[in-house]
């Protein structure tokens, strides 16, 4: 039975990259390869994985959501309720983000009515900032603008006047990196040309921007603790300030101090600031964010303090560290994250009375509040790969509207040519793929720490295991196909780096190794495992890599087993698990700077070849397990991963996370 097994695969990028630069060997692709089918899972007209942050586009009535892989921007119709469009942002025309992954604030997105554009912030490597403009109404890439001098940390759209706002941290004012100035940039919004450009001295803890007079707000120390007084932050003492957006003048400032600020909510229909922080009361010290002070957009005069009681700060339905604060104007009232699918309503008039709630997902589930629709007052998340609309009143979810699909784990049944696989799509969910149709098995529960290792699919059961982290321990679990848990497992000392099912009745090969570099001192972790019923029956130990990295990849063919490490593919006699020979992987390329996941093997029954996906080349590398040099390549119109070889059907299965599917391509 062929299975696809996880394993460590960041430490077989690095190595190969490494290799290649050694070896300087370029495969030449020979032809493009022959799709034979494919599984779509998510949405034609684009692919946006992994949303985190949206921006309402309100002259097309449309969301604009940013995406972290690939880094794109899907538009989403909110009349029709479909996805119209997505913008990439790959490179070269825009560099890759620097904490891509990151939330708030190190990426934004905005939109400014007065140019119709959608703006996208963040930062590249080293004392570098970007800033991209997107036309609304053709759906492309209008300009990019460089800050090769500093990092950007805080960003707001001032749609008055058609400017976006930037705060940045390096040496803009020339000072250099060493002295950490800040400096806030005025763009404008459509050409990302500079209208104005001050130094503040200290750090812009917050930002607003009234879209009414077109003002600008910011959140700095006004007597920084200075042991703190860093780029980070964070503020004991900080007052908000009404700033010329070009000269950088101080305007007005408020007149009493708020300790550690997090959010700054502009109210144009009220007059309004929201300024939300940390209350420094002894009994509400603890929390990290639970006061807002309310104040008047014009003159700053402090108009209310709320206090949202949290008696126990460490309680489950505490309200302990907001994640993300949004103002809902029509229900007077501010919607906050409290992570893990926990949000909550903060009325801003009447008693400061909390009301939770708890969205439905599973435990694998991503969760991101991100604003709140001004003309109905329906809070919108981003959940897995789709944007639910709660709700105005009860914030209960309506049905996800899908932005992508994301293929975790991939495994095929090679007795019945059908693929078993873990996609986050509208929830995360088990669906069983059979030639271009699916069928949902079950919504994914997995919890943190669980891996799938193997699919056993004449008993229909999946393996999953839970390392400990430190390479020390693991418990190898099971599941039905649908996702009750059944009969098997066993404890083994050191963590799975990859499982193998054999024809055997309870028969499997295991490869134990320590998960970090800390644990290498684990030396009887680092073997392969003949196990029966749970029980170890025979066992050879795997040699340390010179990588102090785990190994990334465990295959097999009929008679051999072969353990991809770092720069090199070790060949076993799966009879007796005696190594036979090691294979040099250095002729294989990679770009070490390609932000997305290194490729992974395959290898056919026979043990004579093995397919490489490389998704940086976009190719299918075919090289030759006897000899161990290059024999083939195909071309392909994505970045292939997770690649499975069906032998009696002459094909090889990809997937293709950018598009939303999963490919069939002709074995070559």
């Amino acid at each position: 039975m062929k299975i696809k097994v996880l394993g460590v695969i960041i430490a077989l990028s690095i190595c190969i990259s490494a290799g290649a630069q050694q070896s300087g060997l370029q495969i030449k692709t020979s032809a493009p390869a022959s799709i034979v089918s494919e599984t779509r899972l998510g949405p034609a007209v684009g692919n946006g994985t992994y949303p985190f942050r949206a921006a309402l586009d309100v002259k097309h009535n449309r969301l604009w959501v940013l995406n972290r892989t690939p880094q794109s921007v899907s538009a989403l119709d909110l009349t029709t309720r479909r996805l119209v469009g997505i913008v990439h942002l790959d490179p070269p025309n825009v560099p890759p983000f620097e904490g891509w992954y990151n939330s708030d604030p190190y990426i934004f997105i905005g939109y400014d009515s007065a140019t119709d554009r959608v703006l996208v912030c963040g930062n590249s490597d080293g004392w570098a900032g970007w800033a991209v403009s997107i036309d609304a109404a053709l759906m492309k890439i209008a300009g990019v603008r460089t800050f090769k001098d500093r990092i950007l940390y805080n960003w707001v759209v001032n749609s008055r006047r058609g400017e976006l706002v930037v705060a940045g941290l390096g040496h803009g004012s020339g000072a250099g990196p060493a002295h950490s100035p800040f400096t806030v940039t005025t763009l404008n919004s459509k050409t990302l040309e500079t209208r104005g450009e001050f130094a503040t001295g200290k750090r812009v803890q917050a930002m607003a921007a009234s879209g009414k007079s077109g003002a600008l707000y910011t959140v700095e120390p006004s007597n920084p603790n200075p042991e703190a007084y860093s780029s980070g932050g964070p503020y004991s003492a900080t007052r908000v300030y009404i700033r010329d957006c070009v000269t950088g003048k101080i305007l007005s400032k408020s007149s009493d101090d708020c300790a550690y600020p997090r959010f700054l909510l502009a109210d144009d229909r009220r007059n309004l600031l929201y300024l939300v922080y940390r209350s420094t009361q002894p009994r509400m010290i603890s929390s990290a964010v639970n006061t807002v002070a309310v104040l008047k957009q014009g003159d700053l005069k402090r108009v209310r303090t709320i206090h949202y009681p949290d008696s126990d700060p460490y309680a489950p339905e505490g309200l302990v560290t907001w994640n993300h604060a949004v103002l809902d104007e029509r229900g007077d009232r501010l919607v906050v994250d409290r992570d893990s699918g926990n949000l909550a309503t903060l009325p801003i008039t009447g008693p400061a009375r909390a009301t939770r709630y708890q969205l439905d997902g599973s435990l694998y589930s991503r969760y991101h509040l991100a604003l709140v629709l001004p003309h109905t007052g329906e809070p919108v998340v981003l959940m897995d790969n789709s944007v639910r609309l709660l709700n105005s009143r009860t914030l209960r979810s309506e049905d996800p509207i899908p932005l992508g699909a994301t293929v975790h784990d991939l495994f095929l049944d090679t007795k019945n040519h059908r693929l078993l696989a873990q996609v986050d799509r509208k929830v995360h969910e088990f669906l069983m793929l059979e030639g271009a149709s699916e069928r949902r098995l079950f919504k994914s529960y997995q919890a943190a720490r669980m891996r799938l290792l193997a699919v056993d699919f004449d008993r229909e059961l999946i393996y999953q295991v839970k390392n400990d982290g430190w390479g020390n321990a693991a418990n190898l679990q099971t599941m039905d196909f649908s996702g009750k848990g059944a009969r098997g497992g066993y404890s083994a000392v050191g963590e799975f780096s990859g499982l193998i099912l054999t024809n055997g009745e309870d028969r499997s090969y295991r490869l134990l190794f320590p998960s970090f570099p800390e644990s290498t001192n684990a030396l009887p972790h680092r073997s392969i495992d003949v196990v029966v019923k749970g029980g170890v029956v025979y066992s050879t130990p795997v040699p340390q890599d010179s990588s102090l990295m785990p190994p990334s990849q465990l295959l097999n063919s009929n008679q051999s087993l072969y353990i991809v490490n770092c720069l090199n593919m070790t060949i076993y006699a799966a009879s007796n698990l005696r190594a036979i020979r090691t294979l040099s992987l250095s002729w294989l390329s990679t770009d070490t700077k390609a932000q997305r996941l290194p490729g992974m093997f395959a290898v056919d029954a026979a043990g004579e070849f093995a397919y490489y996906a490389d998704p940086v080349g976009r190719r299918i590398v075919k090289f030759s397990l006897t000899e161990g040099a290059f024999v083939d390549a195909r071309q392909l119109s994505f970045p292939p991963e997770m690649p499975l070889m069906d032998d009696s059907t002459q094909r090889i299965y990809l997937v293709d996370n950018d598009g939303g599917r999963v490919v069939a391509i002709a074995l070559f």
